[in-house]
């Protein structure tokens, strides 16, 4: 049954977006929410009764994506609107198939408004999976549900799936992240400074180099096909998946057939015609700043958002394939160090005088769909952290020139957005403006009297550069709404400050605030952005991008040329012919009055199952193996519900021509998580010992139930990721006992466990191989309130440290277990590992200690192409020692003696991460060679997968 596991697994790994696999849930809402749903043939869209506005606005332009693709959905899609999150994002996937919608609009955004990409983006792919659902696939559907309808999404490469999306996004609106320069900067700068790559290390990415993502390679390859091949070449190709997906690569041999080319070619073809134009449309440099910090090419990294503390000292943020996140300090000519080290940042800093400010994403303590967006001050004098207190959700502080006055971009539950204005010194709100509803705000900044305030405003009709004055309340326009993108304003005297573009790049913009004209001041060979000037006025800093990444750039203001710019900010893309050919009129506006919509009340209480997948046998997908997965024959049905609070299997299996049945529940509506598991059938179990004097007779009437209740805590604060698991578990079985007082067989026996499990680390630079700070508890108490005549109990506690090693991305892990067991008449099974190299057994009692250094070897990118590519090979030296202490009876002494045995073993781990067959997700294959306290040479060869490419 090898094919089967194999298809499952396809259906599992196979999604869409960036899920990590299906059975899967980001979390949940609150359980106070209540829930209305406005539903219509092609769609349901379930949301918060509050946040009616939303619904209405993202219903409407799913309206208009459904016009646009033109595509008969057989079943209407489910979305859920998640609108407190301050993470923006939106995914489709199947199993159970839904779209979630994530409705804060992110800080970059380009000029067009957030639902209306989601619903453009996202429904992209509710077409791509319809296309999917065909012939062949439709069969494998009925036989399998969703999870056989998701194996065919995984033969459609990542790159296509989202390519084909970002194509359509730019097609069917005036904006797009196919129009911007930035989208193609990466392949760019790297095909313009001679780096050579193979197709595999393009496709699967490297640990060494900077490589595009899937999304900016994939809209490359999707709308070079189209200008190529004729604008129905991928509908073709997926109608040829879904007829043919027993051919394993049907997506190959589609391509072949309706291209005459295969993926590679088409690569090589496409980088082909946009090296050419590239290169006709490359400018020299004329201004691009000097880079103080030099040019460091052994590794890829970014500094990005510079804000001048005072006129000779900048912050920047900086990340890298080294580096975990950070804010630099630099003086002028000086190299940088690190200041601070931040969770993930994802806005514009801020930073003035003494203090640095930034916006962090706090996880709310027990709902995933939540969380806050704080303001963080870090005062560099004392070294301590504040957090501004709002009820609002916050986004880009600055910070006034004065140094007492901070502005920030406030988003309300219902989405409406606010300017937000806070005392710095005592941290205190002291005003809020408020914008009407589909309005967002971006990045603002002071101008130089604390006076006036700038910002990029997006909404349906485009994106404006505005000015709003404190003193007369009035708001003015600066640049009008358009469908060019510009970014983070900031002041000079009576300019304002942007980037933007009028050619292939991104560069530093200024515009006249009294007679609004437009000035190009820098001229880039790879781009740049985020500019800022000192307080004195006599420099921009901006982030200027290189081959190897962002870097910190400075510019004197006396030098630096104000060219008129005599026409309008924009680009011309070279694949602005597919694009032009369905775009919709610049004119086109959406109004939430545009339909008539039905509205009710969503039940949560109605909705508790959905089953949306099965199959002709029986597995489990909680407990599923990537490595060797269990299935026998029988049935197996599976439900999740949309808002992921309940999940629930239920299965038969048949062994030896017997029947047992199997159901497992997940509930996770309120603040507890309940399971329960239940299996009845297969063949009881018989624990006895050497003096048992006959075996009972057996029959398959076995009986588990297994129960628990557990409160996952997130406590996640500043760089630290925390969390904390108490819970409790019950377990019973009817499995046969042996009593050696009267020579007989008891039944049904209870098990409880009480255990609490604690984390906490560092975010991860991608060399890493384990977090550089970490620690990891577990303690666990077991035993049986109604045996305790034969059963004891155990108790255990694991610890796990974690440390920087004596390089970049070494890691050291200092491990130890302690475990007492009060033993009975019956060992129960251990749970802290023996030293490796030794098979596992129940002890009394143990200390175990080891050691682990784990750190990078190389990072080759060999390719044999289409087979395997390798990215990375690791090492890990390892020492374990254990303490094993039992008791014996002597028999001279006449008395219990406890005897100890010292166990140990060395060796070292290989370790090879590497993608097989060009497939999303890479592969780990570890070789393990050891020895032990007895010169017995072990060696082992364990294999993982990550999600998470």
């Amino acid at each position: 049954m090898k094919w089967i596991a194999a298809l499952i697994l396809l259906a599992i790994l196979s999604v869409p977006r960036d899920a990590p696999a299906q059975f899967f849930s980001h979390g949940q809402e609150s359980s106070s929410i209540r829930w209305k749903q406005v539903s219509s043939d092609k769609y349901r869209v379930i949301f918060p009764e509050n946040n009616m506005f939303q619904a209405l606005r993202f219903a409407s332009f799913l309206n208009a994506a459904v016009d646009s693709n033109a595509t008969n959905i057989r079943k209407p899609i489910t979305v859920v609107l998640h609108p407190w999150h301050p993470q923006s994002n939106g995914f489709v996937t199947l199993a159970p198939r839904r779209m979630e919608i994530y409705a804060i609009p992110p800080q970059d955004n380009y000029p067009q408004e957030w639902l209306a990409q989601l619903a453009i983006h996202e429904y992209r792919h509710v077409v791509q999976m319809e296309q999917l659902n065909h012939n062949a696939v439709r069969v494998g559907s009925w036989v399998l549900g969703e999870q056989g309808w998701g194996a065919a999404a995984a033969l459609a490469p990542p790159w296509f799936l989202e390519g084909d999306a970002v194509l359509s996004e730019t097609k069917f609106s005036r904006s797009g992240r196919g129009r911007l320069p930035s989208f193609e900067q990466g392949h760019r700068t790297a095909m313009l400074s001679g780096k050579k790559y193979s197709y595999d290390k393009w496709l699967m990415g490297s640990y060494k180099d900077y490589i595009p993502n899937h999304y900016e390679l994939g809209y490359k390859l999707v709308a070079y096909g189209e200008l190529k091949y004729g604008k129905n070449l991928w509908g073709e190709v997926m109608d040829y998946t879904s007829r043919k997906p027993y051919t394993l690569v049907p997506f190959y041999f589609a391509l072949k057939k309706f291209a005459g080319v295969s993926r590679e070619k088409l690569f090589y073809q496409t980088f082909s015609f946009l090296d050419s134009a590239w290169r006709q449309g490359s400018e020299e440099p004329i201004c691009e700043g000097k880079i103080i910090l030099g040019q460091d090419n052994t590794s890829y990294f970014d500094d990005r958002y510079p804000v001048f503390l005072d006129d000779t000292t900048l912050v920047t943020y900086r990340t890298g394939v080294k580096l975990s996140p950070r804010f630099v300090k630099t003086e002028l000519h000086n190299h940088g160090e690190t200041l601070y080290k931040p969770n993930s940042v994802y806005d514009p800093i801020g930073g003035g005088g003494n203090y640095v400010v930034w916006n962090e994403y706090l996880p709310n303590f027990r709902w995933g769909q939540q969380g806050i967006s704080k303001i963080k001050i870090l005062d560099l004098t004392t070294r301590r952290e504040r957090v501004l207190r709002c009820d609002l959700q916050l986004f880009s502080p600055s910070i006034s020139h004065s140094n007492n006055r901070l502005v920030s971009v406030g988003v309300a539950p219902d989405g409406a957005q606010f300017l937000v204005f806070f005392n710095l010194i005592n941290a205190k709100e002291a005003t809020r403006i408020s914008f009407p509803l589909g309005v967002a705000l971006q990045t603002p900044c002071w101008g130089g009297t604390d006076s006036v305030v700038a910002y990029t405003k997006v909404d349906s009709t485009g994106k404006s550069l505005c000015v709003y004055d404190l003193k007369t309340g009035s708001e003015v326009a600066l640049i009008a709404k358009s469908a060019i993108d510009f970014s983070t304003p900031v002041y000079w005297g009576k300019y304002v400050l942007f980037s933007s573009y009028n050619s292939q790049v991104n560069n530093i913009f200024g515009i006249d605030t009294v007679s609004k004209k437009l000035y190009r001041i820098t001229s880039s060979k790879f781009g740049c952005e985020n500019p800022s000037i000192s307080p004195n006025g006599n420099l921009l800093a901006f982030s200027c991008y290189t081959p190897n990444g962002y870097r910190l750039s400075l510019a004197s203001m006396d030098t630096c040329q104000f060219n008129e710019i005599n026409g309008l900010l924009g680009y011309r893309n070279p694949f602005e012919l597919v694009i032009e050919s369905r775009s919709v009129n610049p004119d086109t506006q959406l109004s939430v009055d545009n339909h008539s919509f039905t509205i009710e009340k969503y039940r949560k209480g109605l909705h508790l199952f959905r089953i949306h997948s099965w199959a002709p046998f029986f597995y489990d997908p909680l407990q599923i193996n990537a490595i060797s997965p269990e299935f026998k024959p029988g049935l197996t049905f599976v439900s999740q519900n949309i808002l992921s609070t309940t999940t629930a299997v239920l299965g038969v299996s048949v062994t030896d021509n017997k029947p047992a049945y199997h159901a497992r529940f997940i509930y996770e509506e309120w603040f507890p998580v309940f399971s329960l598991s239940a299996d009845y059938g297969e063949l009881t179990m018989v624990y006895r010992d050497g003096n048992a004097k006959y075996y009972p007779m057996v029959e398959a009437d076995r009986l588990e139930i297994a129960g628990s209740v557990s409160l996952p805590y997130n406590l996640t604060r500043n760089r630290f990721l925390r969390s904390i698991v108490p819970s409790v578990s019950i377990s019973y079985s009817n499995d046969y006992l042996y009593f050696r007082t009267d020579s007989s067989y008891a039944r049904n026996y209870t098990f409880i466990t009480s255990r609490v499990v604690y984390y906490s680390h560092t975010p991860m630079a991608k060399r890493d191989i384990r977090a550089p700070w970490g620690k990891f508890i577990d303690l666990r108490f077991r035993y049986s309130p109604f045996e305790s005549e034969n059963m004891g109990s155990i108790l255990s506690l694991q610890l796990k440290q974690m440390t920087p090693g004596f390089a970049a991305n070494h890691s050291l892990m200092l491990s130890m277990g302690v475990q007492k067991q009060e033993v009975k008449k019956y060992y129960l099974s251990s749970t802290i590992p023996l030293p490796r190299g030794y098979l596992q057994f129940s002890t009394e009692q143990l200390l175990a200690l080891s050691a682990d250094y784990a750190f990078p070897l190389f990072y080759p990118d060999l390719a044999l192409p289409s087979v395997l590519y390798l990215k990375r090979i690791r090492a890990n030296f390892f020492g374990d020692w254990a303490k094993d202490g039992y008791v014996v009876y002597n028999m001279t002494q006449k008395r219990r003696e406890t005897h100890f045995e010292y166990l140990y073993s060395y060796g070292v781990d290989f370790g090879f991460d590497y993608h097989l067959f060009r497939n999303a997700f890479p592969i780990s294959t570890t070789l393990r060679f050891g020895n032990t306290r007895n010169n017995e040479l072990f060696f082992n060869v364990f294999f993982g997968i990550s999600f998470n490419n």
